[in-house]
């Protein structure tokens, strides 16, 4: 098998190479890959990997690099903290209130650190002259 380490992998070969693995593991490993090589997937199996049922396949989904806002957005506000960590680099296309969210989410470290940016100055002000006892 070993496609996977051939250079000059093209999108579609790629996604037939990871969309056909049935078992997550294997799947993960090569997302991982995918994404470690910074390699482009097609629409359609950023599209697939984005609803896998694996949280670590969707993690790895997220550091794609020609996965498109839209999708990367979904996964900023997925179920399982780990996914929500890894898409944090979504942030310049959330709205606020993701943001916000994801800023007082307790489980998911995944949002950037407080006030570190123009658009959270506001929320963070708001919280900072919140009276403490």
């Amino acid at each position: 098998m070993l496609a996977e380490v051939q250079p000059n992998i093209t999108p579609e070969q790629w996604a037939r190479l990871i969309l056909r693995e049935q078992d997550a593991q294997h799947r993960w490993i090569l997302t991982m890959l995918a994404a470690d090589r910074r390699a482009e997937l097609t629409e359609t199996a950023y599209e697939r990997l984005v609803a896998d049922p694996s949280a670590a396949v969707r993690g790895e989904v997220a550091r794609l690099p020609g996965l498109p806002p839209r999708l990367l957005i979904v996964l900023a506000t997925d179920a399982a903290p780990s996914v929500r960590a890894s898409a944090a680099r979504a942030w310049p296309h959330l709205e606020e209130q993701a943001r916000i969210a994801l800023l007082d989410d307790p489980t998911a470290r995944c949002a950037p650190k407080p006030c570190s940016s123009i658009t959270k100055i506001t929320h963070c002000r708001a919280r900072s002259s919140t009276p403490r006892n």
